[in-house]
Protein backbone atom coordinates (compact mmCIF):
# COMPACT_ATOMS: atom_id res chain seq x y z
CA UNK A 1 0.00 0.00 0.00
CA UNK A 2 3.07 2.15 0.89
CA UNK A 3 4.04 1.83 -2.54
CA UNK A 4 0.68 2.70 -4.26
CA UNK A 5 0.98 5.53 -2.53
CA UNK A 6 4.81 6.58 -3.49
CA UNK A 7 4.63 5.96 -6.73
CA UNK A 8 0.82 6.32 -7.79
CA UNK A 9 0.24 10.05 -5.98
CA UNK A 10 3.22 11.80 -7.49
CA UNK A 11 2.18 10.26 -10.76
CA UNK A 12 -1.56 11.79 -10.45
CA UNK A 13 -0.18 15.10 -9.46
CA UNK A 14 1.87 15.32 -12.27
CA UNK A 15 -0.98 14.42 -14.91
CA UNK A 16 -3.28 17.02 -13.76
CA UNK A 17 -0.76 19.81 -13.57
CA UNK A 18 0.46 19.52 -17.10
CA UNK A 19 -2.54 20.97 -19.13
CA UNK A 20 -2.03 23.94 -17.10
CA UNK A 21 1.01 24.38 -18.31
CA UNK A 22 -0.79 25.22 -21.83
CA UNK A 23 -0.75 28.45 -23.65
CA UNK A 24 -4.05 30.58 -22.57
CA UNK A 25 -6.61 32.60 -25.17
CA UNK A 26 -6.41 36.17 -24.69
CA UNK A 27 -8.78 38.60 -25.76
CA UNK A 28 -8.54 42.47 -26.36
CA UNK A 29 -10.95 44.92 -28.48
CA UNK A 30 -10.13 48.20 -30.33
CA UNK A 31 -10.01 49.82 -33.43
CA UNK A 32 -8.08 48.79 -36.66
CA UNK A 33 -5.53 51.16 -37.62
CA UNK A 34 -3.57 48.87 -40.39
CA UNK A 35 -4.00 45.52 -41.86
CA UNK A 36 -2.54 43.55 -44.60
CA UNK A 37 -2.68 40.19 -45.98
CA UNK A 38 -0.56 38.61 -42.57
CA UNK A 39 -0.71 42.00 -40.26
CA UNK A 40 -3.07 43.36 -38.01
CA UNK A 41 -2.57 46.63 -36.04
CA UNK A 42 -4.63 47.98 -33.43
CA UNK A 43 -5.16 50.51 -31.29
CA UNK A 44 -6.58 49.39 -27.55
CA UNK A 45 -6.43 52.39 -25.67
CA UNK A 46 -3.65 54.21 -25.45
CA UNK A 47 -1.95 51.55 -27.07
CA UNK A 48 -1.43 49.68 -30.16
CA UNK A 49 -1.43 46.11 -30.91
CA UNK A 50 0.45 44.10 -33.59
CA UNK A 51 -1.03 40.86 -34.45
CA UNK A 52 -0.21 37.86 -36.98
CA UNK A 53 -3.37 36.71 -38.76
CA UNK A 54 -2.10 33.72 -40.78
CA UNK A 55 -4.68 30.72 -40.29
CA UNK A 56 -6.78 33.32 -38.33
CA UNK A 57 -10.76 32.69 -38.35
CA UNK A 58 -12.87 36.24 -39.94
CA UNK A 59 -16.17 36.24 -38.18
CA UNK A 60 -18.87 38.14 -38.22
CA UNK A 61 -17.25 39.70 -42.03
CA UNK A 62 -14.36 41.23 -43.59
CA UNK A 63 -12.07 44.02 -41.23
CA UNK A 64 -10.93 47.15 -42.14
CA UNK A 65 -9.19 50.27 -41.43
CA UNK A 66 -11.25 52.11 -38.72
CA UNK A 67 -13.37 49.06 -37.66
CA UNK A 68 -13.79 47.80 -34.43
CA UNK A 69 -13.03 44.71 -33.36
CA UNK A 70 -11.95 41.80 -31.19
CA UNK A 71 -9.35 39.67 -31.03
CA UNK A 72 -8.82 36.39 -29.67
CA UNK A 73 -4.66 35.37 -29.58
CA UNK A 74 -2.34 33.77 -27.81
CA UNK A 75 1.34 34.40 -27.10
CA UNK A 76 3.47 37.20 -25.25
CA UNK A 77 3.09 41.07 -25.94
CA UNK A 78 5.75 40.94 -28.60
CA UNK A 79 4.14 37.87 -31.03
CA UNK A 80 0.68 37.39 -30.82
CA UNK A 81 -0.86 34.94 -33.03
CA UNK A 82 -4.31 35.68 -34.40
CA UNK A 83 -6.74 33.01 -33.75
CA UNK A 84 -10.37 34.62 -34.18
CA UNK A 85 -11.09 38.23 -35.72
CA UNK A 86 -14.54 39.52 -34.99
CA UNK A 87 -15.83 42.20 -36.53
CA UNK A 88 -17.74 44.03 -33.95
CA UNK A 89 -20.65 45.85 -35.71
CA UNK A 90 -22.07 49.07 -35.43
CA UNK A 91 -25.84 49.69 -34.86
CA UNK A 92 -28.70 50.46 -37.21
CA UNK A 93 -30.51 53.11 -37.43
CA UNK A 94 -34.27 53.04 -37.20
CA UNK A 95 -36.31 55.60 -39.50
CA UNK A 96 -39.65 55.69 -38.17
CA UNK A 97 -42.10 56.44 -41.46
CA UNK A 98 -45.77 58.16 -40.22
CA UNK A 99 -48.19 58.27 -42.22
CA UNK A 100 -49.73 61.53 -43.01
CA UNK A 101 -53.39 61.45 -42.82
CA UNK A 102 -53.66 65.16 -43.09
CA UNK A 103 -53.87 65.14 -47.21
CA UNK A 104 -55.68 63.92 -49.02
CA UNK A 105 -54.12 61.75 -51.75
CA UNK A 106 -55.13 62.81 -55.44
CA UNK A 107 -54.78 60.47 -58.72
CA UNK A 108 -55.85 60.24 -62.21
CA UNK A 109 -57.47 57.28 -63.29
CA UNK A 110 -55.71 55.80 -66.14
CA UNK A 111 -56.81 56.22 -69.87
CA UNK A 112 -59.25 53.64 -71.25
CA UNK A 113 -56.40 52.67 -73.57
CA UNK A 114 -54.60 51.55 -71.28
CA UNK A 115 -56.65 49.91 -69.23
CA UNK A 116 -57.91 47.99 -72.00
CA UNK A 117 -53.87 46.88 -72.84
CA UNK A 118 -53.57 45.85 -69.51
CA UNK A 119 -56.07 43.64 -69.41
CA UNK A 120 -55.06 42.02 -72.44
CA UNK A 121 -51.49 41.43 -70.75
CA UNK A 122 -53.33 39.70 -67.36
CA UNK A 123 -55.50 37.58 -70.36
CA UNK A 124 -52.13 36.80 -72.23
CA UNK A 125 -50.21 35.18 -69.08
CA UNK A 126 -52.69 33.37 -67.36
CA UNK A 127 -53.39 31.39 -69.97
CA UNK A 128 -49.76 30.86 -70.77
CA UNK A 129 -49.00 29.75 -67.05
CA UNK A 130 -51.70 27.51 -67.59
CA UNK A 131 -50.67 26.03 -70.84
CA UNK A 132 -47.23 25.57 -68.62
Amino acid sequence: MKKLFIYVLPFMCICLLLPSCGRKLKRCSGVVTYIQKDTLKMKVGNDNAVFITIGANYDSGVVTVKDSAEVTYIGSSTNKRAILVRLITKKGHIIDIKKDTSKVLITTPAPPAQVKKFKKFIKEEKERLHQN
